[in-house]
């Protein structure tokens, strides 16, 4: 009764805010860890945004953010879509993504088919119109890319090896997802995909569109030169943010390892970058 009570108190709080001229360019605004709100022309997405980490290792999204989120309390109205990379409780926190989708009637769900079998398990009697707005992408670890559309949107879902995957998680499903809205530009956001250049060989003309991308990349993208030759060389990214930022680093400012003090990581819960339109 009490989650039914917060929830119908979070649905009365949403906001639907008519834009009277719609925006250009892109726009990405940190949650926290690899969670983020991104704008492209005038549709609102967001990544990895609810989950519940239990270690102090990385960045959670602070409760005022959450609950914002949840209400969507601007910048946060408007959404068409959650894209979930990966299981990983520190992405997907399988309750947290059924409120938000049940205060959020019009909001899709992009996941890999294993979150979408957590998220079913936990799923209740009131869950099942939010189960109908569910993409399950079921990508073996060789499949060649999935392609869907949002609205405006061109979206395509590839399955990367997770890091460290080779020992640890070799069945993670974990997706690198790339959004394209004509006349405004590309952002691609890696998850936690592993810096080998070998598994981008293989999605080369797949993955990348004709438009220099915006890309979100883990922060060990940074930390060694394969890493940063994909993001240049094989991505040909225009502009490139850093997430999943331990909490450790992101607190040595200057003292920071020499490979990402120039490099522009988010940080702060937040604070967001703008990027000009794309013209195709």
């Amino acid at each position: 009764m009490i989650r039914q009570l917060l929830l119908l108190a979070a649905l009365c709080a949403v906001t639907f805010n008519a834009l009277a001229d719609s925006p250009a360019g892109i726009e990405v605004r940190y949650l926290g860890n690899a969670g983020v709100l991104v704008r492209l022309g005038a549709t609102k997405v967001l990544f990895d945004p609810l989950y519940r980490v239990s270690d102090e290792r990385y960045q959670s999204v602070p409760e005022r953010l959450e609950n914002a989120v949840l209400r969507g309390e601007p910048p946060y109205d408007g959404v068409s879509a959650v894209f979930v990379s990966h299981v990983h409780h520190n992405h997907f926190s399988p309750g947290l993504v059924l409120d938000y989708l049940m205060i959020h009637p019009d909001v899709r769900l992009f996941a890999p088919e294993q979150a979408i079998q957590t998220l079913r398990r936990f799923a209740g009697a009131g869950d099942e119109q939010s189960l109908e707005r569910i993409t399950a992408i079921d990508l073996a670890a060789d499949a060649p890319p999935a392609h869907y559309t949002l609205g405006p949107l061109a979206v395509t879902a590839v399955r990367i090896l997770h890091a460290e995957g080779e020992r640890s998680y070799p069945d993670v499903q974990n997706l690198a997802y790339e959004l394209t809205l004509a006349k405004v530009g590309t952002v691609i956001d890696l998850g936690d995909a592993a810096p080998r250049a070998k598994l981008f060989e293989r999605f080369a003309g797949q993955l990348r569109t004709a438009t220099e991308p915006v890309v979100l990349a883990p922060y060990w993208f940074f930390l060694e030169p394969e890493g940063r030759s994909i993001l240049e060389r094989q991505l040909h990214a225009a502009e490139v943010l850093g997430l999943h930022v331990p909490v450790e680093i992101a607190g040595q400012g200057a003292r920071r390892p020499r490979s990402l003090r120039a490099v522009d990581l988010f940080t702060q819960p937040g604070e967001k970058r703008d990027f000009d339109v794309v013209e195709e």
